[in-house]
């Protein structure tokens, strides 16, 4: 649940900066014409309804599709990579939720914000409906008269004052005896008003921003941006009808005379000629003051604004895809040169209870191996949310494996080179012997940023030599220590996202350090065993893993959730024993 209100809380925030940059861009325009504005703020209105990640996806699968995914790649360094992500989650450190023990308990307080929200959302739902259902009903008993107008004109035996009923189809519903309360001239205008309701297709987008009210309600900019929207609609008709030549003193005067015999519209979906700051209205009427058109300077600016808002977000999901997925290399996956695959024959092995694993010289050995626990391997998968499909026997059935690779090609890679090769080794092995075949599915996912503590990072500086030594480590009863020598941050990355504390999660590095260090790191687990006394430990032993973390390398992980590199199983099959 804290997953789900941390990203609501994400996308009200990067809608509001959103709605702040639009309040300033209809500030530029002011002196224009008021449907410029009134565009402006219903994209405002309709962000609320997009979140940003779908854009990021989009940018990532568009990265993903690119052929010219080096120039992507090569564009997408750590630290463009690491802004672009920053932008996209603009949280400050101190309201961002830190790495907690799991609760298995109910947080109550975002079950008490649901249910007040879920009040609030039936309230207006229930309301608006009504209103609705009485507006239905005087179109109902109204009958159509002959009025040149090019829409279907009816009037209703209602005070309610004149308006375009309907979305799709509108009718244009005026009170009984309207003509005998209002002159030629100004019955003319009220028409002209209500017929520009209808070319901007205004109950349409009012429809819009009345589902942005209803599920976004608890937010203040939400019916502020309504009041701008009914503003600068009123406003464009009005310009519109003064645009068309008609009197202002008559316009003005049928306005005020529906205001004072008529009951204004109880839905912004139904659209009338009253409505907004209505003094402010009548002042604009009689001094006549219609918007200027546009510039040429001010037309590119707006077309540019809204490139940059529709585009932007895609780029950023360019320049992030390629630190979500592993890079893949051009030509063929390097592979075993032999490789024995059989089923295990200790029953104690079964669903990959107990693995064992020994990489010696080019010769890899293992056994309780399962499918899942292969595939999670080879594509670098901490959890098993990251990865979905397949029967049940990938996760039951397990393998003894005998493989020999080549030493000329074994020696060709670097130290640090060796994983990340293994990795594509056991890969090729899946797609030969398995016949497994996958697909990458972008999911928004719990994870966690390893960022740089207050104070700065603490780990030792590379001790000068080239030799390496990465995730050597071991344990002394509940203490787990292990080793970096000459390693970067994505050793440590990559190590943090295997301990249990993590939970599978994903560990993402936003610490923006580069190079090699040298350091050793040293903190007790945590057991989830019932019986207390597991837990315990001397005063003498270190820390949990997050203390740990930020006073022995100062550093820290902050719970976040962004997107995951996912694996899809499209097939697979049972290797067949040699």
């Amino acid at each position: 649940m804290i997953g789900i209100f941390d990203g609501v809380a994400n996308h009200l925030w990067q809608s509001t900066v959103f709605a702040a940059a639009a309040a300033l861009l209809a500030r530029v325009f002011r002196k224009n014409r008021a449907h410029v504005r009134y565009w402006i703020w219903l994209s405002a209105s309709l962000k609320f309804l997009v979140p940003l990640s779908l854009f990021l996806m989009l940018g990532r699968d568009l990265a993903n599709s690119l052929t010219t995914g080096k120039a992507v790649n090569a564009l997408a360094t750590p630290s463009v990579a690491i802004t672009a992500d920053q932008i996209t989650q603009p949280f400050s450190e101190t309201m961002r939720f830190r790495p907690i023990a799991p609760q298995h308990s109910t947080n109550w307080l975002v079950a008490a914000a649901l249910v007040i929200w879920a009040c609030g959302f039936l309230a207006i739902v229930i309301t608006r409906t009504r209103a609705w259902l009485r507006v239905r009903a005087l179109l109902k008993a109204s009958t159509a008269v002959e009025i040149a107008a090019g829409v279907n004109v009816r009037t209703s035996p209602g005070l309610l004052e004149p308006g375009v009923v309907g979305i799709w189809r509108p009718a244009l519903l005026l009170p009984d005896g309207i003509s005998e309360r209002l002159r030629p001239s100004q019955l003319e205008a009220v028409l002209r008003h209500e017929l520009s309701h209808i070319r901007r297709r205004d109950n349409l987008t009012a429809a819009l921003h009345m589902v942005v009210e209803a599920v976004f309600w608890l937010h203040p900019a939400i019916w502020w941006i309504g009041a701008r929207l009914l503003e600068e609609r009123e406003r464009a008709c009005d310009e519109a009808v003064l645009a068309f030549g008609t009197v202002a003193r008559d316009y003005a005067e049928a306005i005020l005379g529906v205001c004072k015999s008529y009951v204004e519209s109880p839905l912004a979906c139904v659209a009338g000629v009253t409505g907004a700051d209505l003094k402010r209205r009548i002042q604009a009427i009689l001094s006549d003051a219609i918007g200027v058109e546009l510039t040429r300077s001010k037309k590119i600016a707006l077309t540019i604004a809204a490139i940059v808002a529709a585009s932007l977000p895609v780029v950023l999901g360019i320049l992030i895809a390629p630190q979500l997925r592993a890079q893949m290399p051009d030509g063929p996956l390097p592979s075993f040169e032999v490789a024995s695959i059989k089923p295990d024959p200790d029953p104690g092995h079964r669903g990959g209870h107990s693995i064992h694993i020994h990489e010696n010289n080019g010769y890899y050995s293992a056994t309780g191996l399962t499918a899942k626990y292969l595939i999670k391997d080879a594509y670098n998968l901490n959890s098993d949310d990251q990865l979905s499909g397949g029967s049940d026997w990938i996760s039951s059935d397990a393998y003894a494996i005998d493989a020999k690779l080549d030493p000329a090609v074994e020696k060709k890679w670097t130290y640090r080179e060796k994983r990340v090769q293994m990795r594509l080794v056991i890969q090729s092995l899946l797609a030969d012997r398995f016949k497994l075949k996958v697909s990458h599915q972008a999911k928004e996912l719990p994870v966690f940023d390893l960022v740089v503590a207050k104070g700065g990072p603490k780990m030792g500086a590379p001790t000068g030599d080239d030799q390496h030594q990465g995730d050597d480590g071991h344990n002394e009863g509940n203490v787990e220590i292990e080793k970096f020598k000459n390693e970067p941050v994505a050793s440590l990355v990559e190590e943090l996202g295997r301990q249990p504390e993590i939970g599978g999660h994903l560990v993402v590095d936003k610490t923006g350090l580069v190079g090699d260090y040298t350091f050793d790191f040293k903190w007790t687990r945590q057991t989830d065993s019932s019986d207390p006394a597991s837990n315990t430990s001397v005063s003498s032993d270190p820390p949990s893993l997050w203390t740990a973390l930020q006073e022995q390398l100062g550093l820290k992980l902050q719970s976040d959730k962004g997107p995951v590199d996912c694996i899809v199983i499209d097939s697979i099959e049972k290797p067949t024993p040699n």
